[in-house]
């Protein structure tokens, strides 16, 4: 194996067995290397060098805490509530006129008429309500 692909493995956090990794770290060509990849976890990271963070290796966290994440959640529930309360109330309001303008249908006229009348006795007398 490679000197390089030893640090490459090294740096991405793979197991490696030590002797080998002096023996690459020896190497003109496995120190440059190494290098190499802190510079650029350095760039990636948005350090203006290799110390800090990018170099021990460490994850560099962002700016968001804990409670700006949370804050953030509430916002955007917030607006999506508001905006699907506005989205429903206007359709509610396109519903409502589109319903009062329309023609409605006169009832049908009916079949059987039946008269009821005090005198006839209409008023069920079997009991219930």
């Amino acid at each position: 194996m490679k000197p390089e692909d030893l640090v490459e493995l090294f740096i991405d956090g793979e197991p490696v067995a030590p002797d080998a990794l002096m023996a690459a770290l020896a190497t003109t060509e496995g120190r440059e290397h190494l290098r190499g990849l802190l510079e650029l976890r350095a760039l990636m990271a948005g350090a203006p060098g290799a110390s800090g963070a990018a170099a021990s290796g460490s994850p560099r966290r962002s700016g968001w805490t804990v409670v700006t994440r949370l804050a953030a959640a509430a916002a955007l529930v917030s607006v999506a509530a508001a905006g699907g309360y506005a989205a429903g109330r206007s359709q509610s309001k396109a519903i409502a006129e589109r319903t009062t303008t329309e023609a409605i249908a006169p009832p049908p006229a009916p079949t059987t008429v039946i008269k009821l009348d005090a005198a006839t006795g209409w008023r069920d007398q079997s009991g219930g309500f």
